[in-house]
């Protein structure tokens, strides 16, 4: 049987991507397992607050693979889970409520399939940002396999709030919905829309890139009728949903502005370091400083790289780059300013747009050739 360096080439870095996934993971300190409003046993169980409970997709997948699975293979996987579990968070807290454990024991196989599902989103992601790399910066080869591998730095950057969730599936689903909307694959591109909507209403910024891109770009009546189709399911699925848990507590969205406010005013919030609190490499964690909020040393060099050489940069990614801004809007009154996982869908059109500003920078100053 002849050696094929291609299947080889694409078995290895398929293989550092879930290391690289792994490595991600295993730096999440809080994963809202038992979190009465918030966490993955209340979302999984449809009783979690509003307005989280309508982000149904990864609760649902869920439920339907623990259905199909038989009791005795649960049960096993569940008291390994669990020990598992109570293991790490030995590492993070002095002591661990009885009643969290018993949680934890029953619903051991549900939280493992999550983990397992949160795994292969993030795999995904750094699959798909590879692709979208492909059809919008120009790279080597090399390059193209390589450039995923940063989010082993940037995402951990990231993780200073509970990992929702929804939120790597949310990475995937979104960076997918983009491709697709570049590549003008219209059928493909309304699926991934409707699986993003369910897994987090902020997949409609889709549609907002869909509108920057390609007012003047394709014919009228196709435009205005992929925007209907849009907007009519993204309605359709906030209206089902808000009448599914109207009963569940909280409302509609939650209100955060003076508390925003508050931390805006306070200049040490622009200057926040923190150390790295467990992980695979030190189960009692590193101590190594990573920039947490809105570190400024961090703003400023991510604005450098993504506006250096802004004007031959992708016309697609500097137009979906608008997406951040109406992030941040949206943020000061109905989020946490900070909380930069609130940010994820920009992530990979700043990535991008961060990367192909440093090597253009890198060439300007001689540092790589031409």
């Amino acid at each position: 049987m002849r050696h094929n360096p291609r299947v080889s080439k694409i078995i290895f870095f398929a293989i550092l991507y879930l290391l690289t996934s792994i490595f991600i993971i295993s730096l999440i300190q809080f994963h809202g397992l038992t979190d009465e409003r918030t966490g993955v046993i209340c979302m999984v169980d449809f009783n979690a607050h509003k307005p989280f409970a309508y982000r149904i997709l990864m609760p649902s997948i869920i439920r339907f693979i623990d259905i199909l699975t038989p009791g005795s293979i649960k049960y096993r996987i569940s008291k390994w889970m669990s020990g598992m579990i109570i293991d790490k968070q030995k590492t993070v807290y002095a002591d661990i409520p009885e009643k969290i454990k018993s949680i934890q024991d029953e619903n051991g196989y549900r939280i493992a399939i999550y983990q397992v599902l949160n795994l292969l989103s993030l795999f995904m992601f750094l699959l798909s940002l590879r692709f979208m790399a492909k059809n919008l910066i120009d790279l080597s080869e090399s390059a193209y396999n390589i450039l995923p591998l940063g989010m082993a730095v940037v995402i951990p950057v990231f993780l200073d709030y509970p990992n929702y969730m929804y939120d790597f599936l949310n990475l995937f689903l979104f960076t997918a919905g983009l491709i697709l909307l570049y590549r003008e694959k219209w059928n493909l591109y309304l699926i991934i829309l409707t699986l993003a909507i369910l897994n987090k209403e902020t997949a409609i910024l889709l549609s907002v890139v869909f509108v920057i891109f390609y007012f003047n770009k394709i014919d009228r009546p196709m435009f205005f009728s992929l925007l209907a189709i849009q907007v009519g399911l993204f309605v359709i699925i906030k209206l089902s949903l808000y009448f599914i848990f109207k009963d569940n507590p909280g409302g509609f969205v939650e209100l955060h502005l003076l508390r925003n406010l508050s931390y805006l005013s306070k200049a040490s919030n622009y200057f926040r370091f923190e150390s790295i609190s467990t992980c695979l490499l030190s189960l009692s964690g590193l101590n190594f400083p990573v920039p947490r909020g809105l570190n400024l040393f961090v703003i400023a060099l991510v604005a450098l790289t993504v506006f250096w050489g802004w004007f031959s940069k992708s016309l697609f990614l500097r137009k979906s780059a608008i997406i951040a801004i109406i992030l941040f809007v949206l943020c000061l009154p109905f989020g946490h300013i900070e909380e930069l996982r609130d940010y994820y869908e920009a992530l990979p059109i700043i990535y991008l747009l961060g990367v192909s500003g440093l090597l253009k920078m890198m060439k300007s100053f001689g540092i790589i050739k031409p």
